[in-house]
């Protein structure tokens, strides 16, 4: 059956985070590079303001673009500042509730960093916590000690794997997309020597992967926001190379 629906998974970069920050502010950009990126979320943009702009903002990203294409249905659940523990549980949720079950329907993945953990707050609510930017009411050492980077990596491993599962029960139709690169942020996880390259050789090999190029590699001089995030123009740019890839599916 063809596809005609899409259903996206991922953090700030599948989002679409600061592509409508000019909306709110002509002057948003030199608000960020003075005062932080951080400041500019906390100060300017209230949850009001969140609600608001976040489905424009996923209206822009490399996955609306495809969905565009191709005359798909879109629906983008990504949250800003999501790690790969929340994203699969939110996958596994969805899946569970036979959301993904329809033939028509095609899972895409922003793979993003593997510095993101979850914390579970309590049986309701979890909370993702950001390793390589760490609030200062935070006692760091302890977090850094729990969280080594074998442990991140790890998980991080556990997580992609969970996904090639669900997507090996979907026949395929779950594809993951790299958005930071992941090799250059796991240092050497493609040599044989790696202790868990035998779990990334597994998720490369499994098919239901496309890292050969990643988001940040379709950036040039001058098309990154304050915050770190690409322009627009860098997300249709990713879009087409996506497109590409998808062809056995559309």
């Amino acid at each position: 059956m063809p596809i005609t629906e899409l259903r996206v998974y991922g953090c700030s970069f599948t989002g679409g985070s600061e592509l409508m920050d000019h909306v709110l502010s002509p002057d948003a950009e030199s608000i960020k590079l003075q005062h932080g990126h951080r400041h500019w979320l906390e100060q300017h943009r209230s949850t009001l303001t969140q609600q608001q702009f976040e489905q424009q903002e996923k209206q822009q990203v490399w996955a609306a673009e495809i969905a565009r294409r191709h005359g798909l249905a879109y629906h983008n659940h990504a949250r800003n500042g999501s790690g790969m523990a929340e994203i699969v549980d939110t996958v596994e949720r969805h899946w569970h509730q036979g959301i993904l079950d329809d033939p028509c329907v095609l899972v895409l993945i922003g793979v993003t960093t593997h510095t993101r953990p979850m914390m579970w707050l309590d049986h309701r609510h979890t909370d993702t916590l950001m390793m390589t930017d760490l609030p200062d009411h935070w006692h760091k050492p302890t977090f850094i000690d729990f969280c080594s980077d074998e442990w991140l990596t790890h998980q991080h491993l556990t997580n992609l794997l969970r996904l090639v599962q669900i997507s090996d029960a979907l026949k395929g139709r779950l594809i993951m997309f790299d958005m930071v690169g992941q090799t250059r942020t796991l240092p050497h996880i493609h040599k044989p020597s790696h202790p868990f390259y035998h779990r990334w050789r597994e998720i490369v090999r499994s098919g239901h992967t496309r890292f050969n190029f990643n988001l940040l590699d379709m950036m040039r001089p001058g098309e990154q926001h304050a915050g770190l995030h690409p322009h627009q123009v860098v997300h249709r740019r990713f879009a087409e190379w996506c497109s590409g890839q998808l062809g056995a599916w559309l």
